[in-house]
């Protein structure tokens, strides 16, 4: 067999969307089907040319190249998926590039090249080659078979303004969020994102983290915007001793909003000392949290709940947002926020429900853990049961401690409904709700969500809006309300809610 000598190496260049060598995860920000454009230079490192056939006098009698590159999907594991493409390219004198399109997607790609002993034969009535098919071939090893994703090209990945956000695609452009990590970095706390494909975070190894929170600070809050565009993050884990401020995001301030999100198989445990932990956020500082639900769990000492710890000022936010993470707190807990503070008038939480197990010590609710000054309105409380681990009589379906100025305790709850089945266990004992004045939507027990929970009209009895212009699917059997714009699943109601 003739030697093929092959000195360069695969120069992979972008033509559209582009072709980067060794991406650890594709750029999935493209409609399905989208294509990129991809050529393979050679180097003008393969020696040989094309053979005609003795009714060709005076070509020489030399073996035929042909170079093939193979692209074999692969998934997140790198197993491959589907069927191999091939293209394939005669050379001639070294003619040694390969183009062609690809659909968006991460890739083993590989090289071959062949040679033929037996030449191929030319017919003069015949514009193409015929003949004896190729039967040998040589094949490129080693460094040449390598992962390629169809990545992202700098030029598209945003600039951080409102208008054109920064694009995160991939775990490596999520750790970049907010953290400032170089000087000079434009992907500050008051930058813009956009969250293009789901993404599942790294498990980390046994008692460790994988996540530190955006904004630790009140001087160093997110002031920016995260939109999640309907995509995920899984498996957020935060295992710590002590301290505050835990969740996605530690602080957001009173520009900063996080929307259209997400976050799945939450773990955050803050084992002693833990204040101030949620999913989205652990304090929002007069933010906003819209359209975003978690699942998991979410554990620590005082002012933990689902979706956010706690929320200051009267611009706080968290509306059009549900939780069915277990949330475990040693003081307040709430379904899906921990407290509300004090401030007066407060922060408002509306249209959110809660479908998860909530334990608390001091004071706990299925919407909101202590309610110190704000508005809770046209939310449902679904949990299963609402544990107490100690005496405190500060519980209530929808929500724990709600004083009031005023003096009428009920004053900040309006239109609340809630499962009529919903537990109160105290020190592993079941009992009746602590008495509240007055009973009904408005006051810490809810309403009974009525006719059932299951049904669409009880659901718009509590203002869920499921019409054309509004935020929530009814999924009917299929699953609790969703949200519109998300790609997943719904959730499936819980057990005890059905027949």
């Amino acid at each position: 067999m003739r030697k093929v000598t092959f000195l360069g190496f695969l120069a992979l260049s972008a033509l559209a969307l582009g072709l980067f060598p060794a991406c650890s995860s594709p750029y999935n920000g493209a409609e399905p089907g989208e294509m990129a454009t991809f050529t393979i230079n050679l180097g003008g490192n393969v020696t040989g040319r094309m053979v005609y056939g003795p009714d060709k006098p005076g070509y020489p009698d030399v073996e035929d190249l042909r170079f093939e590159v193979t692209f074999q999907r692969v998934d997140d594991a790198g197993n491959p998926t589907g069927a191999p493409i091939e293209f394939m390219h005669h050379g001639k004198d070294g003619g040694d590039t390969i183009s062609g399109k690809i659909e968006l997607g991460e890739y083993d790609i590989s090289l071959e090249i062949y040679l033929s002993t037996t030449p191929y034969l030319y017919a003069s009535n015949d514009p193409g080659f015929g003949g004896t098919p190729i039967s040998k071939h040589e094949i490129i090893p080693g460094p040449n078979h390598i992962v390629i994703s169809v990545g992202p090209n700098p030029n598209i990945e945003g600039t951080g303004l409102i208008t054109d956000p920064f694009k995160v695609y991939d775990v490596a452009t999520l750790l970049r969020v907010g953290k400032e990590n170089a000087a000079g970095d434009t992907w500050t706390r008051a930058a813009h994102y956009v969250l293009v494909t789901d993404i599942v975070l790294p498990a980390p190894a046994p008692g460790d983290s994988n996540w530190a929170p955006i904004g630790t600070s009140l001087t160093q809050s997110f002031t920016g915007t995260f939109d999640g565009g309907g995509f995920t993050i899984s498996n957020l884990t935060i295992i710590d001793s002590s301290g505050q401020y835990y969740g996605l995001f530690g602080i957001i301030g009173s520009l900063g909003t996080v929307k259209n999100l997400g976050l799945i198989d939450v773990d955050i445990t803050i084992t002693l000392d833990g204040d101030t932990v949620g999913g989205v956020a652990g304090y929002l500082d007069g933010g906003t949290v819209e359209n975003c639900y978690t699942t998991g769990t979410v554990t620590g000492r005082d002012r933990v709940g689902g979706v956010v710890g706690s929320m200051n000022r009267p611009a706080a936010l968290v509306e059009n947002s549900y939780s069915t993470a277990t949330v475990i707190a040693r003081m307040s807990g709430g379904g899906v926020v921990g407290e509300i503070s004090n401030v007066t008038p407060g922060a408002t939480v509306r249209n959110c429900y809660s479908a998860g197990t909530v334990s608390a010590q001091n004071s706990g609710g299925g919407i909101v853990g202590a309610n110190n000054g704000g508005t809770v309105e046209n939310c449902v409380a679904l949990n299963g049961s609402i544990i107490s681990i100690a005496t405190s009589t500060v519980f209530g379906r929808v929500a724990g401690n709600n004083p009031d100025p005023s003096g009428v305790d009920p004053h900040f709850l309006t239109d609340n409904y809630t499962w009529a089945g919903m537990e109160f266990i105290r020190n592993g004992n079941p009992e009746t709700f602590p008495a509240s004045t007055p009973s009904g939507s408005n006051g810490r027990d809810g309403a009974n969500l009525s006719p059932n929970a299951r049904t669409q009209a009880a659901w718009a009895a509590a203002f869920f809006d499921f019409s054309d212009s509004g935020p929530w699917v009814w999924n009917g059997g299929a699953g609790m309300p969703s949200l519109k714009g998300f790609s997943a699943t719904p959730l499936p109601w819980p057990g005890y809610l059905m027949p």
